[in-house]
């Protein structure tokens, strides 16, 4: 239970991400952004094409989940490379590595190093929720260990309020089904989610969700810290990075002993 606890918060912030299979290519107009001059749509076509232009992603660092059932620190590195593999390990003190998990397009492998045991299956809406406890898909967990909020969807949603404000975009989206209501700051310099949240139709607050100390890599800031709580389940998660390399030329090794116990799904 703990483990599943554990993958559920690592996988917390892809609340944040949607992802489409739209090609956007926009070039940047900075005084249009600067004044505010802008339309939603344009907005996000900017944002996405900013997006895109990383590759591949090696990211460092230390998370912190806290539950009602769990308290725990860990570090772990994510090694993404585009179109279709994703990896990521978790350590415990010493460097001992926890666990092991490999994503693709068409299957997941997730290696437990404490019990020597070996999960896979095949990569689809029923074991992706099993895994990560989330109805998420494997392009919503490519991009959110990236460090993306990603707006592909929102590229030909109407927004139900837009404005502009001392420097910072305010946008919100109802939810056709939910009726819940996903709003985002954006800050115009450097164009950047400084906040997210999912608020019901009465107000409550569902999902909470800060990104912070930006680093500017290959000409797209990247959050270093990401900070998200959802207060009706008392769950938080902070992620830090401590080091981040894009396109460069990765490797990724996923090697489980010969003796793991194999389980498929």
């Amino acid at each position: 239970m703990k483990k599943m606890m554990f993958l559920f918060f690592f996988a917390l912030p892809l609340m944040f991400v949607w992802q489409g299979c739209a090609t956007v290519e926009e070039s940047m107009d900075d005084e249009e952004i600067v004044d505010g001059n802008i339309k939603p749509e344009r907005l996000m076509k900017k944002m996405e094409a900013n997006r895109r232009k990383i590759r591949t992603f090696d990211g460092k660092g230390e998370m912190h989940v806290q539950t009602p059932e769990l308290d725990n620190t860990a570090f772990f590195q994510a090694i993404l490379k585009r179109p279709d593999s994703l990896n990521i390990n978790v350590y415990g003190p010493f460097g001992i590595e926890l666990a092991n998990v490999l994503l693709t397009e068409t299957e997941f492998k997730f290696y437990e190093s404490l019990s020597n045991t070996l999960y896979k299956g095949g990569v689809d809406d029923v074991a992706l929720s099993n895994i990560f406890k989330m109805d998420l898909g494997f392009d919503d967990i490519r991009d959110a260990f990236a460090g993306a909020v990603n707006m592909t969807k929102r590229l030909y949603t109407e927004p139900q309020e837009f404005k502009f404000d001392k420097g910072y975009f305010s946008i919100t989206y109802a939810d056709s089904v939910s009726g819940n209501l996903s709003s985002y700051k954006i800050r115009a310099d450097g164009l950047i989610v400084e906040n997210y949240t999912v608020k019901t139709k009465k107000g409550e607050l569902l999902l909470d969700g800060n990104y912070s100390n930006f680093k500017k890599v290959e000409g797209v800031l990247i959050p270093q810290q990401i900070e998200v709580k959802s207060p009706k389940l008392k769950q938080s998660l902070k992620i830090v990075y401590e080091s981040i390399t894009v396109n460069k030329d990765l490797i990724i090794e996923f090697a489980p002993p010969a003796d793991a116990t194999v389980i498929e799904y």
